[in-house]
């Protein structure tokens, strides 16, 4: 009875326990509660939002490290930072830092790191001016023109305004011997600045180069015109009338731009050359005078001055000038070569109010005293190809063996047109 009893309990144990196993292993433990979509959503942002922190604290910290480094002068230092900088920069926060590398290079001289720098750059930003003119810059230096030259037609198309860009431009075409592409890049330096005076004379000369002088003429007349007031095209324009023999022309561009620079000397010898070619030859004088009186020691102005009383037919005080210029200078060739062409004048003069057809022996020995002065300017390289075309066209009046023989003891020409020789 009593294992009966213990069979039973036993037995009912068992269940239990079977009962247990069987309700832990088909779902009577609660499940898990679902976690709302909003509050996941929430929970994401932030644990991006923690990444993200942390992401641009580092970004930031490196690149304020580099850029104090390089703000202080301390390049070498900056370098490391403003690498790491541009490795870390995914969401380009920092476009600079690669302007500051080059920047860097540049300083401590490194050339061919701040090209690799540019190169980085510029594969991450390609429009870039600072890394495509620093680019441009070192291949122009390396004489790699034609690359240098597609970077700035680059950087000109991006920024059209950049006037020393069309003038480097401008400067690697004529490099490359492509003149009309040059004429163009600084046709546009000179309309960005008028006055530009760099881009204004090797336009001229360019123009000159392709025979286009009427171009030349008409982009001085039009800046002229446009600038009324502007000294630097008063003169542009007044050489180039000259260089025209526009005389007439050139006179009052040289007289409006002398009130402004009265001391320009080479700009009052122009006036005077342009009234000597007018015939205006007391007007000349006076510009001249004018020159001395600021310039006393001005040897030329005095042989221009001759130059000019010899046009007038006043040969002594022609030749008083040329010695004032010789006390100056006493080897000056130019003040020998006016002082013959005084002589010359004299005989050709003389011949002519005596209506004489060919020299006699008294015009030949003035013609000898032209020959002499011609031939102590042809000692001077300045003088000398001038002085050896008038030896030639004079020696052949001088007195020949003959003449001499037939007029010994004669060494002084007579008559009254030589009187003030003497």
């Amino acid at each position: 009875m009593q294992n009966q009893k213990s069979i039973f309990w036993v037995a009912i144990l068992l269940s239990i326990t079977l009962i247990v196993i069987l309700l832990a292993n088909f779902g009577c433990v609660p499940p898990e509660p679902k976690i709302d979509p909003v509050r996941q959503k929430a929970i994401q942002d932030s644990i991006r939002e923690a990444s993200q922190k942390k992401y641009l604290f580092e970004l930031d910290k490196t690149w304020s490290t580099g850029y104090e480094y390089h703000k202080s002068g301390m390049f070498r230092q900056a370098i490391k930072p403003f690498w790491r900088v541009a490795e870390l920069d995914t969401i380009q926060r920092y476009k600079l830092v690669w302007s500051k590398l080059v920047d860097a290079y540049f300083k401590l001289g490194v050339v061919d790191s701040a090209e690799l720098a540019c190169a980085k750059g510029l594969e991450q930003y390609p429009d870039n001016t600072y890394l495509l003119r620093n680019m441009a810059h070192i291949q122009a230096g390396r004489d790699l023109n034609e690359e240098a030259i597609a970077n700035y037609e680059k950087i000109v198309k991006l920024e059209p305004d950049a006037l020393d860009d069309w003038k480097k431009l401008g400067s690697l075409r004529l490099k490359e011997n492509l003149v009309d592409e040059a004429i163009r890049a600084y046709e546009k330096a000179s309309e960005l600045k008028s006055d530009d005076q760099e881009s204004n004379e090797i336009l001229t000369k360019l123009y000159a180069q392709t025979g286009n002088d009427d171009a030349a003429l008409e982009r001085l007349e039009k800046l002229r015109k446009q600038d009324p007031t502007n000294t630097k095209h008063m003169f542009n324009l007044g050489r180039q009338y000259f260089q025209r023999e526009m005389w007439s022309n050139a006179e009052p561009e040289f007289r409006e731009y002398l009130k402004s620079n009265p001391d320009d000397t080479y700009a009052a010898e122009l006036l005077g050359a342009s009234l000597q070619n007018q015939n205006k030859f007391e007007d000349a004088i006076k510009v001249y005078e004018d020159v001395l009186k600021r310039k006393p020691d001005n040897k030329k102005s005095y042989c221009e001055i001759a130059s000019c009383l010899k046009s007038l037919k006043r040969y002594r005080q022609a030749r008083e000038n040329v010695r004032q210029a010789l006390k100056i200078d006493a080897n000056y060739g130019y003040a020998f070569l006016v002082l013959g062409e005084i002589y010359e004048a004299a005989a050709e003069n003389c011949m002519s109010d005596n209506n004489r057809t060919a020299p006699s022996f008294d015009d030949k020995l003035v013609y000898q005293l032209a020959y002499d002065q011609f031939n102590k300017a042809a000692e001077d390289p300045a003088s000398r190809s001038f002085a050896m075309r008038r030896i030639e066209y004079v020696k052949q009046m001088t007195p020949t063996k003959e003449d001499l023989f037939m007029n010994k003891g004669k060494t002084k020409a007579r008559g009254t047109c030589y009187a003030w020789i003497y």
